[in-house]
């Protein structure tokens, strides 16, 4: 009787023993199937932020930021490199290159310290007063009526437009390039940089054709009082 009682306490402990261990296999499986799950998952998180400098949200995730961002960050930066005098260019220009990414940064000083030492030299000052702002990906074109003047004269008041190539990632936004551009057509969301080289040679030409042209009527003005 004690050995049947026996054997049948051992085949129970077997049986439960068996289960345990399928248990704790499944558990192991799992387990496993879980960490590989969160080994390739995406783990950022989607967050949406309304600063208090900023008039509307945005949400920024990994290395990707949102329309909205990037065209708050290029208003942003419009302010700091196109509204200007000879006493805040140069902090103004400072505060920008913080954003510029390393690989820029040598060039973008050297050539924002040439232009604070031009404005000061000329007393230049600039308004810019912006009009629109196109996002593409990581890039803004900002377009807006420029005035620009040297002491207290305006020496030019025209449509400017500027483009601003930025790059998000997850240690925060940087500028890969600042360059004045110009739409392709006037019905076109396509932009060109501008060649600074053609303007003065265009420039060169419409000052030679006007001196050409006042030549002409000077001449033409000196016969017709000769013949009289």
């Amino acid at each position: 009787m004690d050995k049947n009682k026996y054997a049948s306490y051992f085949v129970n402990v077997s049986a439960q023993n068996k289960f345990w261990l399928l248990m704790s296999c499944g558990l192991l499986i799992s387990n496993l199937l879980l960490s590989i799950t969160l080994l390739f998952i995406d783990k950022t998180q989607k967050v949406v932020v309304t600063p208090p400098d900023f008039d509307r949200p945005f949400w920024i995730k990994g290395g990707e930021a949102s329309a909205e961002y990037i065209e708050s960050m290029a208003r942003y930066f419009s302010q700091l490199m196109l509204s200007y005098n000879k006493e805040s260019a140069k902090s103004q220009f400072e505060i920008f290159l913080k954003f510029a990414n390393p690989e820029v940064y040598g060039l973008l000083k050297n050539k924002l310290y040439d232009d604070v030492d031009r404005i000061k030299l000329k007393e230049i000052s600039s308004a810019f007063y912006l009009m629109s702002i196109h996002v593409k990906k990581q890039t803004a074109i900002v377009g807006g009526e420029q005035v620009t003047m040297m002491g207290s004269q305006i020496v030019a008041r025209s449509q400017k437009y500027y483009e601003f190539k930025m790059q998000y990632t997850s240690a925060g936004i940087s500028v890969l390039g600042f360059s004045e551009v110009k739409p392709t057509s006037d019905k076109s969301d396509d932009y060109q940089n501008v060649d600074y080289k053609s303007e003065m040679l265009l420039e060169t030409q419409q000052t030679a054709t006007t001196a050409e042209s006042q030549g002409v009527h000077s001449e033409s003005s000196e016969s017709s009082a000769h013949h009289e």
